[in-house]
């Protein structure tokens, strides 16, 4: 980690986030650098950290200092200049913390275009949790030199970044101040630089449109420290040991001095920052009114939806052999009890703890509403295979009567009385064999009740009902008989070829007229279906 104040271990590469000429870089994979601290429990656990002030200032050295990273720096031989180009952003090393070295202000390659010092500076604004704030000694008291006319207009748009919002917490933002080649020979004592930028920040402030009776230590809050000359033979060992004591306020908790404070954390998920930097960028580029908490909630949309999918993907992916069994054509090797139900509530039960894990972080309002639609469509496939167990049932239920009513007609010893109740005994035997099959599927208290409601075991008391009273007119049977089978198989095709996953995204509804097209005798509204899916889904799964 540190040794006398300098980090010597790996850590990633710098690689430029944002180009001179206001291109943000989308082949850069931001996860990928955070890929050694990217867990199920860290996705928002980690900080992100950007640094701007003037040109040839040592901002570099002080980020390659306090992190353990590789920024270009100033080459002395050639004196002052640019060295940093655009937005540079590396993964501090062995910790979870993005720093993003930003191009220095005022120099003479931007002449008086001001534009990419002003948007560079909201850039880091809007997506640090702490940003430093570089400046030397003699800058102190500089409009110009100091950088104040560019802390004027992040000032005004930090106002807009986190507007007053009724009710909720206003989000501030930590600006560490840090005033450098401090020399203890001819020096200006500390407290009279920080009175001096205090109130220098505090004017600046009053010359905005500032919500009614709002103060700048609202919005932010400021933290000063001062750094020795790193280029002194005299006062190096003393820079190393400051920034020693400066890194432990970045990585210690327990520190008294710690600066990662939660108010301050922008609490964006790892895996969808390099999208929201992207969304805040081009914003910011457009000079269109940029608002951050609305830019979260449509990350959040963005982020929810493609991990719903995935979820649902992996659902279908799961779920289909036990479908394929389902539906297979012979229901003679299709029972209820070896279809797995509990293996199809694991199934139903990972895929949403998939979603629910890699949303962690995101808007919750957002995740409950895609968690919604995905647990309807996923009910909707459910809902899907049960239906299809049913229509299993009721063919084997129509064999068994079948079998035992040609067992009655070859029984020369019945008489007509007697191959009556045989008639009626086995049409009973048909749909108890059938209800008892069904109940081994769901988990309902009053499961008779309920099964004796479904579409399935009403066709089939209907269809023995008309078989029943045929059984003397064998070419009526056995067309009867014919004709309920192929209705069977054509429903049962139907059901099986239904694309049920273009309902990923519309929401149940879409799902919903699918499946009453595909299981449904006769037209159904589709919120019917809602709830008859829902709740068939549940009480086949045994969800509350």
């Amino acid at each position: 980690m540190l040794s006398n104040g300098t980090n010597t271990g790996s850590s990633s590469q710098p690689v430029q986030i944002i180009d001179g000429d206001n291109h943000f870089n989308n082949d850069v994979t931001l996860l990928d650098m955070m890929s050694q601290f990217y867990i199920d429990d860290i996705k928002s656990d980690y900080h992100v950290v950007s640094i701007f002030g003037s040109q040839s200032t040592g901002k570099s050295t002080l980020l390659n200092q306090l992190f353990g990273l590789s920024f270009t720096v100033l080459d002395k031989q050639k004196g002052p200049g640019q060295t940093t180009k655009g937005i540079w952003i590396a993964c501090a090393n062995e910790l979870p913390i993005l720093v993003m070295d930003v191009e220095g202000t005022d120099g003479s390659q931007r002449g008086e275009d001001k534009n990419f010092e002003r948007k560079s500076a909201l850039f880091a604004m809007a997506t640090s949790d702490v940003v430093i704030f570089n400046l030397k000694t003699d800058q102190v008291g500089l409009h110009h030199g100091a950088n104040l006319h560019l802390l004027e207009s992040v000032f005004q748009a930090n106002l807009k970044l986190f507007p007053a919002r009724q009710n909720e917490r206003r989000q501030k933002t930590r600006i560490l101040v840090v005033i450098r080649d401090h020399d203890e020979v001819d020096s200006i004592p500390f407290n009279f630089l920080q009175n001096e930028l205090e109130t220098n920040f505090r004017e600046t402030w009053s010359r905005l449109h500032n919500p009614a009776e709002s103060t700048i230590s609202d919005y932010f809050d400021f933290t000063f420290i001062r750094l020795s000359n790193a280029d002194s033979r005299f006062t190096a060992n003393e820079f190393k040991n400051e920034v020693g004591d400066l890194h432990r306020r970045f990585v210690d908790p327990r520190h008294e001095e710690y600066l990662f404070d939660p108010d301050y954390q922008r609490k964006t998920p790892i895996d969808g920052f390099q999208q929201y930097a992207l969304s805040i960028w081009e914003i910011i580029k457009s000079d269109s009114g940029l608002d951050l908490p609305t830019q979260k909630i449509l990350l959040a949309h963005l982020k929810c939806s493609e991990y719903s999918k995935a979820a649902f993907t992996q659902f279908t992916e799961q779920i289909k052999e036990i479908e394929d069994q389902v539906f297979a054509y012979d229901t003679k090797k299709v029972t209820a009890s070896n279809v797995d139900v509990q293996n199809m509530r694991n199934i139903v039960s990972e895929s949403i703890d998939f979603y629910n894990k890699m949303v962690l972080g995101y808007e919750e309002s957002v995740c409950k509403e895609n968690c919604k639609k995905l647990v309807y469509d996923i009910n909707a496939i459910v809902y899907k295979i049960f239906t299809g167990q049913l229509a299993n049932l009721r063919e084997q239920a129509l064999d068994k009567f079948d079998e035992g009513i040609q067992k009655v007609r070859n029984d020369s010893s019945l008489n007509h009385d007697a191959k009556a109740r045989k008639i009626s005994d086995l049409r009973s035997d048909a749909q108890q064999y059938f209800l008892e099959g069904a109940n081994k599927m769901i988990h309902s208290v009053e499961k008779d009740d309920w099964v004796k409601n479904q579409w399935e075991f009403k066709k089939l008391t209907e269809a023995l009902d008309r078989l029943s009273m045929n059984v003397n007119n064998p070419k009526v049977y056995e067309d009867e008989l014919r004709r309920t089978k192929e209705n069977m198989m054509y429903l049962k095709k139907q059901s099986k070829s239904a694309n049920l996953m273009k309902g990923l995204g519309a929401g149940i509804g879409v799902s919903a007229a699918l499946l009453a097209a595909a299981v449904m005798p006769v037209p159904v509204p589709p919120e019917v279906i809602v709830a008859a899916g829902t709740l068939a889904a549940r009480t086949y799964l045994g969800q509350s």
